[in-house]
């Protein structure tokens, strides 16, 4: 075993017969066969693939991977990338993993022992396992919208992914023109272990691999973030398989037997358009994967909110947080344009609006469904159920805006929300703990002026002090902050915000120097244990 032909039918223009012309592609040195797969061809794609330069330009690719047909052949000790066309060529060796990385072996060793703790007889799992190839045309990260052929390999419990990088049509400029055939280059993309060894393998749209282990689990990871997206139970499906006989040199490789039959579902599992084919006995099972919306609208249908807005965070954290690098200024300048009081609908992405929209929808069924106050003065130990409720909405509704930094949002209509409830003192009592841990270092100004008569009607003025210590005065209103410092005498924020916020130093100095001669020649002395207060000097 282990030869693999290439067979061309040409049809005969005077007798109308096929005559089959025969190419080698591995004369069986290699060893047994075990798996094999085909990259699909470019106009199969919606979009011709580019590449990314470092200063984020895309372009053209050389013309040669219009004409490429690449397969993916793996024996029991390599996996092989093979041109087909425009000629024969073996463009690939990819050694098979160690048996560190397959990792078969501890997997092997633990069912045995959980066999042993178990009275019940159960079969024994197979003691060599196939490698499973899938070709696909996928994202890659930095690669933005364009897509690039990579062949993901399972062998054991190691999942690798191979990258084939075509040269741009610059870098093969030699005169020659675009007749010249020129072959990609192969490289290890990027790698992860699977709990259990798996037997099937297979892409599923541009960024998502699935891929079914041993123990009737299919899992679906995106291979842009690496991050797993689903994990499901298979053991209820039974999934239609075939056993492969090992050649004498396999099986006695991997499990010192002179014959082994091992099983594979390969075949099992196919995908097409964005879909998953998966063949049971009896039936064929389509699976898909659902938009990042389609999730968050199925989990508010069912009324699992918080999941629909975990889920909408994961997103954005994922997907727009991580391109905000790209987005910096070079210098270190800050945009003056991406400031709070300045965000509107017209500069948000399609992705920050209806993230947007989804806390706001939260916010007016937790509003129309909260519970009535139950606070009783006569007893003043019992639980506020609103109280509560509001407590638990105003720390969601701040956490979701901090993260997605939607603080126009925050402190427009779902500010007004809570004062048109009469819970604002909620709000700013919820507001102050993510000041002091540095997640929030702005508050607009008409919010920042009923922050500090509600702390001030609390007698609790030096909070407002400690909190202005730690937001960011450079993109606050100035004069409105200034005056409202003034006005409560608050000069150690007054200082903060001179020194921090104009590099001022004089200023607050003189103002300080101002206030303590004025209450000199009032005859007043500032009391130590509250600073706002002045009393008459003992005699």
């Amino acid at each position: 075993g282990g030869l693999v032909n290439k067979l061309t039918f040409v049809k005969t223009m005077l007798w109308s017969n096929f005559n089959v012309e025969t190419e080698c592609l591995l004369d069986g040195t290699a060893g047994q066969i075990l798996a094999m797969d085909v990259l699909s061809p470019m106009s199969s794609l919606k979009t011709t693939p580019m590449c990314i330069t470092e200063d984020k330009r895309k372009q053209p690719y050389h013309s040669s991977i219009h004409r490429l047909v690449l397969i993916a052949l793996s024996s029991e000790r390599s996996s092989f990338a093979i041109a087909v066309e425009p000629s024969v060529s073996v463009l690939h060796r990819w050694p098979r993993p160690s048996n560190e990385q397959i990792g078969v072996s501890s997997f092997l060793s633990d069912v045995n022992t959980d066999q042993n703790r178990n009275s019940q007889q159960s079969s024994a799992p197979p003691a060599v396992f196939l490698p499973c190839l899938s070709w696909g045309w996928a994202l890659v990260s930095g690669g933005e919208n364009s897509v690039t052929p990579i062949l993901a390999r399972a062998w054991g419990c190691c999942v690798q992914l191979l990258r084939a990088n075509f040269p741009l049509i610059e870098d093969t400029d030699d005169g020659k023109g675009s007749d010249t055939m020129v072959w990609p280059a192969f490289g290890v993309h990027d790698e992860f272990d699977a709990t259990a060894p798996v037997v099937a393998l297979e892409w599923l749209g541009d960024r998502s691999l699935a891929f079914l282990s041993m123990t009737n689990e299919l899992v679906v990871v995106d291979t842009v973030m690496m991050t797993l997206n689903e994990r499901l139970d298979f053991s209820g499906m039974k999934l239609v398989y075939a056993e492969f006989a090992l050649s004498r040199s396999a099986s006695s490789e991997e499990s010192g037997n002179t014959s082994c039959v091992s099983t594979t579902f390969q075949n099992s599992i196919r995908s097409s358009e964005d879909r998953l084919l998966v063949l049971c006995q009896k039936e064929v099972k389509t699976l898909s994967i659902l938009g990042i919306q389609q999730r968050v609208t199925a989990l508010e249908e069912l009324g699992e909110w918080l999941e629909a807005l975990a889920l909408a965070l994961d997103h954005y954290e994922f997907t727009i947080k991580s391109q905000e690098d790209r987005k910096r200024n070079p210098d270190g300048s800050k945009d003056i344009s991406s400031h709070p009081a300045f965000i509107s609908r017209m500069r948000l992405t399609e992705d920050e609006e209806w993230i947007g929209d989804l806390l706001l929808r939260y916010l007016t069924l937790a509003v129309d469904n909260a519970p009535e106050s139950t606070f009783d003065a006569k007893r003043p130990n019992r639980i506020d159920l609103a109280q509560s409720h509001y407590q638990m909405l105003a720390g969601v509704c701040i956490e979701f805006c901090v993260v997605t930094r939607r603080l126009d949002l925050l402190f427009s209509e779902i500010y007004q929300c809570f004062r048109n409830t009469g819970y604002t003192a909620v709000f700013l009592d919820v507001l102050e703990p993510y000041v002091l841990n540095d997640k929030l270092k702005y508050i607009a100004p008409d919010v920042m002026s009923e922050f500090i008569d509600h702390y001030k009607a609390l007698g609790d003025i030096s909070t407002v002090e400690r909190c202005l210590l730690h937001m960011d005065v450079t993109i606050m209103n100035f004069d409105s902050i200034v005056s409202l410092l003034r006005k409560n005498f608050l000069f150690s924020a007054l200082i903060h915000v001179y020194t921090q916020g104009l590099d001022d130093y004089l200023s607050p100095l003189e103002i300080l120097f101002d206030a303590y001669f004025d209450a000199a020649d009032l005859g007043v002395v500032e009391r130590r244990d509250n600073p706002k207060v002045f009393n008459q000097p003992s005699s």
